[in-house]
């Protein structure tokens, strides 16, 4: 969902342990918003966990929902693939001559299914449906 170490397409460089304090204190799923719009929740993000090259989710969209929907098929299709994050800056240092600001700690407040990501390698990995038992086995 977001690269750790490059510096992204804002300016903006993640690092390593900066979502550590708040995801491990977070009890209920993150919310999975379409395009970062609050209005448009499409599912939750059950599992985060913070990797060397990144942070990882793991969620399911509600398919009830039409925009969950419309989401689900954009994303099979190969249409919306990019992930992003929706975070508050907790603490960071900004280099004067580049300008890139480098993130120490972050609250994570919710991940989006986006066109294009500000970071590259911030992608869906897989899109599955299950509509059978024989899903579930494979």
């Amino acid at each position: 969902l977001a690269g750790f170490g490059d510096v992204d397409q804002v300016g903006d460089r993640l690092v390593k342990g900066c979502f550590a304090k708040t995801l491990a204190a977070r009890t209920t799923p993150l919310p999975m918003l379409l395009h970062h719009d609050m209005t448009r929740p499409i599912g939750a993000w059950h599992e985060w966990q913070e990797k060397s090259e990144g942070l990882y989710v793991r969620g399911e969209m509600t398919l009830a929902v039409r925009d969950a929907q419309e989401a689900h098929a954009l994303a099979k299709s190969g249409a919306l693939t990019g992930l992003s994050i929706g975070y508050r800056v907790k603490a960071e240092t900004i280099d004067q001559a580049s300008g890139v600001r480098t993130i120490t700690a972050a609250e994570l407040f919710e991940g989006s299914l986006v066109a294009v990501p500000a970071h590259d390698r911030a992608r869906v990995a897989a899109v599955k449906t299950i509509g059978s038992a024989r899903d579930i086995a494979e």
